[in-house]
């Protein structure tokens, strides 16, 4: 019987917390709006898109305890990023974007909202 309830109790704090992500969340970087758009994907993954006022990457991510990480790709700008994510309980999301591109490191860090 514990067993049951605890599986029970697991289950649904697993899907509040994938569902919780899945969406559209928005911010701002360089007083620039910025738009994450995330979607459930099979296997522990998401899928997205990022959308600033330069780029616009396609997302591959892989879903972690509170967030994500994962790799995204401009293909316009041929430019290509690490993505990491946590949500805080106050459903805010903390987004590090990566890109090291001729021999330099790009760290952009945002904070978006849910939308």
């Amino acid at each position: 019987m514990r067993y049951f309830i605890f599986s029970i109790f697991a289950f649904l704090f697993f899907n509040t917390s994938s569902a919780q992500l899945a969406g559209t969340w928005k911010g701002k970087y360089n007083s620039k709006p910025v738009t994450l758009v995330i979607t459930d994907a099979p296997n522990d993954k998401y899928v997205g898109s990022y959308k600033s006022e330069h780029n616009n990457y396609e997302l591959q991510l892989n879903k972690t305890d509170n967030g994500f990480d994962g790799r995204g790709k401009d293909r316009s700008a041929g430019v290509g990023s690490t993505f990491t994510a946590s949500v805080n309980d106050k459903n805010e999301m903390s987004l590090t974007i990566l890109t090291v591109w001729a021999d330099q490191r790009v760290e952009e860090k945002v904070v978006l909202k849910k939308d």
